[in-house]
């Protein structure tokens, strides 16, 4: 085993050839590149540097990875806001018409109640409920004979 000497600034030459020596003797020597490693002070980031803090790119980095995560978070909250949106509108708008129908029902029993028609519709209903086809003859025979009236 060749010796080697420790050094921050040096990009660990014995290792390059005792791990691809290594690598030859375990039959996998076609797994290491011929792509020489560089020296810690050429590489970009400040983690492989000792000497040098490298909290402020750590932070940067954190920094990036919770906006990503906000923004991923925040695209489907919105889609979600939108959608409940639109149904409290369809429920607003739902009733509201059941509002104005409810009115209207309303008036009209006021208006029959004031022509006393609403013991004769009832009555009517009844009719129609114990004998409908009894009913519609009527109905037929009634209109047969206000047509003849009209054509003579």
């Amino acid at each position: 085993m060749n010796p080697q000497r420790i050094s921050p600034l040096d990009a660990a030459p014995v290792s390059r050839t005792t791990y691809a020596e290594a690598s030859a003797q375990q039959g996998i020597g076609g797994m290491t590149t011929g792509v020489p490693e560089i020296n810690n002070l050429d590489d970009s980031g400040l983690f492989s540097k000792p000497y040098a803090n490298a909290q402020p790119e750590l932070h940067q980095n954190m920094r990036g990875q919770d906006i990503r995560a906000n923004t991923t978070t925040a695209r489907s909250q919105g889609a979600v806001s939108a959608m409940r949106m639109q149904e409290k509108m369809n429920t607003e708008a739902s009733d509201a018409q059941a509002q104005a129908q409810y009115d209207l029902n309303r008036k009209l029993a006021s208006i029959m109640d004031a022509n006393e028609m609403g013991a004769s519709m009832l009555r009517l209903n009844n009719r129609l409920q114990e004998n409908p086809d009894a009913f519609y003859r009527n109905i037929e025979t009634g209109s047969m004979m206000s047509n003849q009236m009209t054509n003579s």
